[in-house]
Protein backbone atom coordinates (compact mmCIF):
# COMPACT_ATOMS: atom_id res chain seq x y z
CA UNK A 1 0.00 0.00 0.00
CA UNK A 2 2.68 2.52 0.97
CA UNK A 3 4.64 1.70 -2.18
CA UNK A 4 1.45 2.75 -4.20
CA UNK A 5 0.47 5.77 -2.17
CA UNK A 6 4.70 6.70 -2.90
CA UNK A 7 4.00 5.90 -6.62
CA UNK A 8 1.10 7.98 -6.57
CA UNK A 9 2.78 10.79 -5.46
CA UNK A 10 5.59 10.59 -8.01
CA UNK A 11 3.14 10.61 -10.80
CA UNK A 12 1.61 13.51 -9.27
CA UNK A 13 4.88 15.22 -8.90
CA UNK A 14 5.36 14.58 -12.61
CA UNK A 15 1.95 15.67 -13.57
CA UNK A 16 2.95 18.80 -11.66
CA UNK A 17 6.13 20.05 -13.77
CA UNK A 18 4.02 19.15 -17.48
CA UNK A 19 1.55 21.84 -15.76
CA UNK A 20 4.39 24.20 -15.08
CA UNK A 21 5.49 23.44 -18.34
CA UNK A 22 2.17 23.96 -19.84
CA UNK A 23 1.95 27.45 -18.38
CA UNK A 24 5.34 28.59 -19.57
CA UNK A 25 4.39 27.29 -22.96
CA UNK A 26 0.84 29.23 -22.77
CA UNK A 27 3.18 32.52 -21.73
CA UNK A 28 5.43 32.41 -24.84
CA UNK A 29 2.30 31.31 -26.96
CA UNK A 30 0.46 34.55 -25.77
CA UNK A 31 3.22 36.84 -25.95
CA UNK A 32 4.09 35.81 -29.84
CA UNK A 33 0.73 36.22 -30.53
CA UNK A 34 0.59 40.10 -28.95
CA UNK A 35 3.93 40.72 -31.08
CA UNK A 36 2.16 38.89 -33.87
CA UNK A 37 5.57 36.29 -34.22
CA UNK A 38 3.22 33.72 -36.15
CA UNK A 39 6.05 31.20 -36.48
CA UNK A 40 6.44 31.57 -32.73
CA UNK A 41 3.43 30.55 -31.72
CA UNK A 42 3.11 27.98 -34.07
CA UNK A 43 6.06 26.54 -32.49
CA UNK A 44 4.22 26.97 -28.62
CA UNK A 45 1.30 25.86 -30.05
CA UNK A 46 2.87 22.57 -31.47
CA UNK A 47 4.72 22.34 -27.90
CA UNK A 48 1.99 22.81 -25.80
CA UNK A 49 0.13 19.64 -27.91
CA UNK A 50 3.66 17.32 -26.91
CA UNK A 51 2.64 18.42 -23.39
CA UNK A 52 -0.87 17.82 -23.98
CA UNK A 53 -0.59 14.54 -25.06
CA UNK A 54 2.23 13.48 -22.26
CA UNK A 55 -0.12 14.88 -19.71
CA UNK A 56 -2.67 12.32 -21.42
CA UNK A 57 -0.02 9.51 -21.06
CA UNK A 58 0.18 10.55 -17.33
CA UNK A 59 -3.39 10.81 -16.71
CA UNK A 60 -3.90 7.33 -17.78
CA UNK A 61 -1.84 6.00 -15.63
CA UNK A 62 -3.19 7.96 -12.75
CA UNK A 63 -6.35 6.17 -13.64
CA UNK A 64 -5.12 3.04 -13.44
CA UNK A 65 -3.43 3.68 -10.05
CA UNK A 66 -6.53 5.21 -8.42
CA UNK A 67 -8.42 2.30 -9.58
CA UNK A 68 -5.48 -0.12 -8.13
CA UNK A 69 -5.58 1.78 -4.62
CA UNK A 70 -9.32 2.16 -4.39
CA UNK A 71 -9.55 -1.66 -5.04
CA UNK A 72 -7.39 -2.12 -2.37
CA UNK A 73 -8.80 0.54 0.38
CA UNK A 74 -12.13 -1.07 -0.66
CA UNK A 75 -13.99 2.16 -2.00
CA UNK A 76 -15.47 3.44 -5.27
CA UNK A 77 -12.56 5.44 -7.25
CA UNK A 78 -14.43 8.91 -6.94
CA UNK A 79 -13.85 8.42 -3.05
CA UNK A 80 -10.19 8.22 -3.38
CA UNK A 81 -9.40 11.82 -3.26
CA UNK A 82 -5.93 12.86 -1.75
CA UNK A 83 -7.11 14.41 1.50
CA UNK A 84 -8.84 10.72 1.75
CA UNK A 85 -5.40 9.19 0.59
CA UNK A 86 -3.47 11.55 3.50
CA UNK A 87 -6.03 10.78 5.86
CA UNK A 88 -5.22 7.26 5.88
CA UNK A 89 -1.26 7.20 5.70
CA UNK A 90 1.10 7.43 7.95
CA UNK A 91 3.28 11.26 8.22
CA UNK A 92 5.96 11.60 5.66
CA UNK A 93 3.92 10.21 2.78
CA UNK A 94 0.44 12.09 4.66
CA UNK A 95 2.51 15.74 4.41
CA UNK A 96 3.91 14.53 0.69
CA UNK A 97 -0.40 13.93 -0.46
CA UNK A 98 -1.49 17.43 1.05
CA UNK A 99 1.44 19.29 -0.60
CA UNK A 100 1.18 17.73 -3.83
CA UNK A 101 -2.80 18.76 -3.48
CA UNK A 102 -1.87 22.49 -3.21
CA UNK A 103 0.61 22.13 -5.61
CA UNK A 104 -2.12 20.87 -8.46
CA UNK A 105 -4.65 23.20 -7.15
CA UNK A 106 -2.53 26.46 -7.71
CA UNK A 107 -1.33 25.44 -10.61
CA UNK A 108 -4.74 24.54 -12.31
CA UNK A 109 -6.14 27.92 -10.74
CA UNK A 110 -2.96 29.68 -12.74
CA UNK A 111 -3.49 27.43 -16.01
CA UNK A 112 -7.46 28.99 -15.94
CA UNK A 113 -5.99 32.13 -15.69
CA UNK A 114 -3.63 31.84 -18.24
CA UNK A 115 -6.41 30.47 -20.40
CA UNK A 116 -9.02 33.04 -19.10
CA UNK A 117 -5.88 35.97 -20.56
CA UNK A 118 -5.69 33.65 -24.12
CA UNK A 119 -9.27 33.80 -24.64
CA UNK A 120 -9.64 37.68 -23.84
CA UNK A 121 -6.53 37.85 -25.87
CA UNK A 122 -8.38 35.77 -28.98
CA UNK A 123 -11.67 37.25 -28.29
CA UNK A 124 -10.01 41.28 -28.57
CA UNK A 125 -8.24 39.86 -32.13
CA UNK A 126 -11.67 38.59 -33.34
CA UNK A 127 -13.19 42.50 -32.53
CA UNK A 128 -10.16 43.90 -34.35
CA UNK A 129 -10.50 41.92 -37.29
CA UNK A 130 -14.89 42.79 -37.30
CA UNK A 131 -14.14 46.62 -37.12
CA UNK A 132 -11.15 46.19 -39.86
CA UNK A 133 -13.69 44.24 -41.90
CA UNK A 134 -16.45 46.80 -41.47
CA UNK A 135 -14.09 49.53 -42.37
CA UNK A 136 -13.47 47.79 -45.24
CA UNK A 137 -17.04 47.75 -46.08
CA UNK A 138 -16.85 51.76 -46.28
CA UNK A 139 -14.64 51.89 -48.75
CA UNK A 140 -17.19 49.28 -51.06
CA UNK A 141 -19.38 51.47 -53.58
CA UNK A 142 -21.92 50.95 -55.85
CA UNK A 143 -20.64 52.22 -59.46
CA UNK A 144 -21.86 52.69 -62.53
CA UNK A 145 -20.25 50.13 -65.21
CA UNK A 146 -20.76 51.13 -69.17
CA UNK A 147 -21.45 48.31 -70.83
CA UNK A 148 -20.69 47.33 -74.70
CA UNK A 149 -24.60 47.29 -75.60
CA UNK A 150 -25.14 50.80 -74.51
CA UNK A 151 -26.46 52.49 -70.91
CA UNK A 152 -24.89 52.63 -67.84
CA UNK A 153 -25.94 49.94 -65.33
CA UNK A 154 -25.24 50.11 -61.21
CA UNK A 155 -22.30 47.34 -60.59
CA UNK A 156 -22.63 44.87 -57.15
CA UNK A 157 -20.06 46.42 -54.93
CA UNK A 158 -16.59 46.81 -56.22
CA UNK A 159 -13.24 47.77 -54.31
CA UNK A 160 -12.16 51.29 -54.20
CA UNK A 161 -8.43 51.74 -55.17
CA UNK A 162 -5.79 53.05 -52.39
CA UNK A 163 -2.56 54.20 -53.61
CA UNK A 164 0.69 54.88 -51.36
CA UNK A 165 2.63 57.84 -53.24
CA UNK A 166 5.86 57.01 -50.92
Amino acid sequence: MYIRMREMTELLRAVAGLYEDLLAVMGRERRALIRFKPAEAAAAAAEKEELLRRMEDLEKQRLTRVDVLARTLGVPAAALTLEFLAQRSSEPLSGELRRCREVLGRLVGRLREENRRSNALCCNAVELLQGAYRLLQGFMVNVPVYHRGGGFHAARLSGKMVRDEA
